[in-house]
């Protein structure tokens, strides 16, 4: 009785930041539906009527309620919408790790510094030539996510890691496949080596319309210890998590206001885009521009500040 009070509490909460109730029953998209769109993306494009039942199914899974697109309210649920109604061509110059950083020296041309230029792109398997790269490097897919490899030359089978790498050239690898994060559809594969980039933290700004709202600071990144906290802008943790747990100190860089200022300039024209650095004592990198965190399908510990985030991005409703 009190869990069905406070699934009754939880509704109650839901429905009154809401321009129409959430639908908590049944998922409306049958498991066969899915499995049959599931199979059908890789063969041709989804329409947006099968799209938006495709990412109906997944939010179900995930939330425990149907995804409104009609009046979206959370920022997962905007995110979702985004990937069947919001289509800029420029979202795939970013999402290809193989050209973004020409996408940051175009709008930035001063800052070539600060990018992680590629030693070597390949486009199809025969090229793959690692012999010629420095003994330890980043060898990864330009539209994956988790394919890649710190490579050291001197302790890998470099056979075996071009036979891995060749792998991810394959189409059906595209993490657009994953989530429908329309930003991937249509890239080129490409197989990038990167040098390696060792940094205190990542630090990432939440920006809306080319205005950071938020920011995040992830530590340990990539590995089991992983932890990152939600700030303000003014530096005041928040008190939520998402995905990963809290840490206790409070790092902010003594470059952070440029750091604002590149994030307002590299967001500019987009509704939501997470600009994302690596950060040292006293220097930074480009690190990646994100458009989903955690694909719109990952709760955030507090509802209420997942509908303020919400509220920050604007559509154009069709």
């Amino acid at each position: 009785m009190a869990l069905y009070a406070k699934v009754i509490a939880v509704k109650t909460l839901y429905n009154k930041v809401r321009s129409t109730n959430i639908d908590s029953g049944p998922c409306r998209i049958s498991a066969e539906r899915f499995s049959y769109l599931d199979q059908t993306k890789y063969q041709r494009d989804l329409s947006k009527l099968e799209a938006a039942d495709y990412l109906s199914f997944l939010f179900y899974q995930s939330f425990g309620y149907n995804l409104d697109l009609i009046s979206p309210c959370t920022f997962n649920e905007k995110l979702n919408w985004l990937k069947v109604f919001y289509h800029n061509p420029l979202m795939q110059v970013c999402a290809d790790k193989a050209n973004f950083h020409n996408f940051v020296l175009d709008r930035l041309p001063k800052m070539s510094d600060h990018c992680i230029k590629p030693l070597a792109t390949f486009r199809k398997p025969d090229e793959i030539k690692l012999d010629d790269m420095p003994e330890r490097f980043i060898l990864k897919s330009n539209f994956g996510s988790g394919t890649q490899a710190f490579v050291e030359k001197a302790k890998d089978n470099l056979n075996a890691l071009i036979t891995t790498a060749s792998t991810w050239l394959d189409p059906k690898t595209n993490h657009y496949y994953c989530a429908l994060e329309s930003g991937y559809k249509g890239i080129t594969p490409a197989i990038v080596c990167e040098p390696i980039i060792k940094f205190d933290y990542k630090i990432e700004f939440y920006c809306f319309d080319g205005t950071p709202f938020i920011y995040w600071i992830v530590i340990n990144d990539k590995t089991a210890d992983v932890c990152a906290n939600l700030y303000k802008m003014s530096g005041e943790r928040l008190p939520v998590n998402w995905h990963y747990k809290n840490f206790n100190s409070d790092p902010r860089p003594s470059y952070f206001d440029e750091l604002v200022e590149m994030s307002k300039v590299l967001s500019a024209g987009f509704p939501h885009v997470r600009v994302d650095f690596y950060a040292g004592k006293d220097w930074w990198y480009f690190s990646e521009l994100t458009f989903f965190t955690w694909a719109g399908l990952t709760p955030i510990s507090d509802y209420m500040f997942d509908v303020l985030l919400g509220k920050q991005i604007k559509l154009e409703k069709e």
